[in-house]
């Protein structure tokens, strides 16, 4: 289950239903940060989705204002961080705990939405199954990620 019950962030747990009581219940993926190197930065990833697919637990994050997607063993040890086709939004990863594929939509914050299969077992995942109509370039536009500090002054 994804909680922010003593994580603001988001985790997941797992809860036994014959024992539902609190105290039973059992971390799985703790609340996550991501450390920068550059500046020693501590960026705050938000749980958005978690789902079970190939028998791993796949958690799709805030990072940003733009998606980080790892999958996590059902014990909880980092297995991998999906690569994505670029700085955006994924959504999607659902099927069943024992499915081997999955597809998601991916948009980009300069490129249409597509949606993109995923073979669970592979991580040389992207085949395109399906793009825009249009023909849409953006050859002049790029985007790149970048942070800045801020100071309220109260």
């Amino acid at each position: 289950f994804r909680t922010d019950d003593s994580a603001p962030r988001g985790r997941v747990i797992a809860i036994d239903i014959a024992k539902p009581e609190r105290s039973n219940w059992k971390q799985i993926v703790p609340q996550q940060k991501d450390v920068v190197d550059t500046d020693d930065e501590i960026n705050l990833l938000a749980v958005e989705a978690v789902s079970l697919l190939n028998n791993q637990i796949v958690v799709t994050y805030l990072k940003d204002a733009r998606n980080a997607v790892r999958v996590f063993a059902k014990d909880g040890k980092p297995i991998r961080e999906v690569k994505l086709p670029g700085l955006g939004t994924a959504k999607g990863f659902l099927g069943k705990p024992n499915d081997s594929e999955t597809f998601f939509s991916f948009t980009g914050f300069t490129a249409p939405p597509r949606t993109i299969q995923r073979p669970a077992l592979n991580q040389n995942f992207f085949s395109c199954f399906c793009t825009a109509a249009a023909p849409l370039t953006f050859a002049t536009t790029t985007a790149r990620n970048f942070a800045t500090k801020m100071r309220i002054a109260m």
